[in-house]
């Protein structure tokens, strides 16, 4: 019963991720398609530089968000395989004392 919830979590977390990935992607689209403007606007070699510093910058810190994002999902996967094997283990222990209830 638990590992089945486990189950279920991951998999919603699985699906936040590829949400989450998405609008990341998303959004640095846009701003390379913004900045693609403005530059084009400015014609201008610094404004490109600029623009091209920033975005890296907020393509690095959307990358450590997955990577967080990804790290959170194995651990909870990690978690959910000990969950479903302590439950494995505690349900044949207890067939195992049922049976030897019988036996009695």
């Amino acid at each position: 019963m638990a590992g089945m919830k486990q189950t279920e979590q991951v998999v919603g977390l699985s699906t936040y991720m590829a949400d989450k990935r998405a609008e990341i992607d998303g959004l640095l689209a846009a701003l390379e398609v913004q900045k693609e403007s403005l530059v084009a606007n400015w014609r201008s070699p610094a404004a490109r530089m600029i623009f091209d510093r920033v975005i890296q910058e907020y393509r690095d810190e959307a990358h450590a968000m997955v990577n967080a994002l990804q790290q959170h999902a194995d651990n909870v996967k990690d978690a959910s395989v000990k969950v479903t094997n302590a439950d494995s283990l505690l349900s044949d222990s207890l067939n195992s004392a049922a049976a030897s209830l019988k036996g009695l």
